[in-house]
């Protein structure tokens, strides 16, 4: 699925992220991010891409793959 590079697998962060319909709660916590749906592209896009578009098509087409099973 990920394009393997000659210097060993890609290392993908992992973001605990919690989206909220309508309120969130004011507390924070030490593992997940809690945002509204209105600041979760805002969040999302803060941080560097990982994956470039093919790759990001490919891991879409894999899971609607499973989906359409």
């Amino acid at each position: 699925m990920l394009k393997q590079h000659h210097w060993g697998n890609k290392k993908l962060p992992i973001r605990n992220i919690v989206a909220m319909v309508n309120h969130r709660p004011k507390e924070q916590f030490n593992y997940v991010a809690i945002k509204t749906l209105s600041e979760l592209n805002g969040y999302i896009d803060y941080f560097e891409p990982v994956l470039d578009k093919s790759g990001v098509c490919s891991i879409a087409a894999y899971l609607m793959g499973i989906k359409n099973q």
